[in-house]
């Protein structure tokens, strides 16, 4: 995954795609790490069945959990929450885009966001890799047929700044 993508600039796409509102600003095209953008998260919610009329029911049963999205706002670059300072969040945002499957139940950048299940997905209208036929890095627009969204999995952290940074 690169660290450039094109964000949905068609706001009834986050509707009929992601089933959300969509934000009343779709904010910048392009998106670079540290800039602000758009997640969707899962909030869970769990629905109460009423017991039924048998002695051997419990009182209550709980129905499997419904997954229900929000699209909050992000900064694009992930920054642990172990992080201390500003400056060092600026400087590991853009190298944290990238998590490998066979590291990050073990990496100290992505562990924690693994194991407290902070996944979420990125809606994004195109992203771009680099490609090498001529032996040099070029910009190439992946995307998907006739403008559909790509929903790309992410993972999410909460960095607040200590005082006084």
């Amino acid at each position: 995954m690169s660290t450039h993508y094109e964000t949905l600039q068609q706001a009834h796409l986050y509707r009929d795609v992601f089933n959300v509102e969509p934000p009343s600003d779709v904010g910048a095209r392009d998106m670079w790490p540290r800039k602000p953008g758009l997640m969707l998260r899962a909030v869970a919610s769990e629905a109460v069945i009423p017991s039924v009329a048998d002695d051997a029911a419990p009182a209550a049963a709980t129905a499997p959990t419904t997954v229900i999205r929000e699209l909050v706002p992000a900064q694009w670059g992930l920054v642990p929450d172990w992080v201390k300072s500003a400056s060092d969040g600026k400087l590991r945002a853009p190298k944290l885009v990238n998590a490998r499957s066979e590291t990050v139940t073990t990496s100290a950048n992505f562990r924690d966001a693994w194991l407290k299940g902070q996944r979420c997905i990125v809606p994004m209208a195109a992203f771009f890799e680099d490609d090498w036929p001529s032996g040099k890095a070029v910009p190439t627009r992946a995307f998907r047929v006739a403008g559909q969204p790509v929903g790309v999995a992410v993972f999410w952290a909460r960095w607040n700044a200590p005082p006084g940074h």
